[in-house]
């Protein structure tokens, strides 16, 4: 990778926040949302919605506040990264419009969790009324959709790499 140290940095930046958002996250998981923030960000009904915000107290309320701003910031770190990544598998695997479409699906998972965090705050200032949990619901299942993908093209990389250096340790 031509820019090492910056990968490097995007990607402990990218790990940090995503054990902190673990940590913020860790009170909201409860019988009703046995998945924390996931069963909110999945919850596809306003009804299901609003039994997950009322299980939780106010301080996990406002956790999930916090996280959900958090949020932002993480979103545009992880999309770095990942296109970082995606582009680096690219030029690895000999496929660089490849990687520039799939780094650019990133930004577009970004932009979906965006949408995503912008419905499940309004159910948090307000109700959880539709179309807000179904547009978060869907929102998520296609970010998480397009990051899979991403991430399988970016272990792509990574295999190919790890192959090409076995076989010049074997030619040695």
């Amino acid at each position: 990778m031509p820019a090492k140290s910056s990968f490097r940095f995007w990607l402990l930046a990218t790990l940090v926040l995503a054990g902190i958002l673990n940590w913020v996250s860790l009170p909201l998981v409860n019988q009703t949302a046995s998945w924390g923030l996931f069963s909110w960000q999945f919850a596809t009904t306003p009804q299901r919605a609003q039994v997950i915000l009322a299980s939780w107290d106010h301080r996990a309320q406002l956790l999930a506040a916090f996280g959900l701003g958090l949020d932002y910031f993480f979103l545009f770190v992880y999309a770095v990264t990942f296109n970082l990544a995606c582009r680096w598998s690219a030029q690895k695997l000999g496929r660089e419009t490849w990687g520039g479409w799939l780094g650019g699906l990133v930004w577009v998972a970004a932009l979906l969790d965006a949408v995503e965090n912008a419905c499940l705050a309004i159910g948090i200032i307000g109700a959880a009324v539709s179309p807000y949990p179904e547009v978060a619901a869907f929102s998520a299942a296609t970010k998480f959709t397009l990051l899979a993908l991403a991430l399988v093209w970016i272990l792509l990389g990574v295999l190919s790499t790890l192959q090409q250096k076995g076989r010049a340790s074997s030619l040695r």
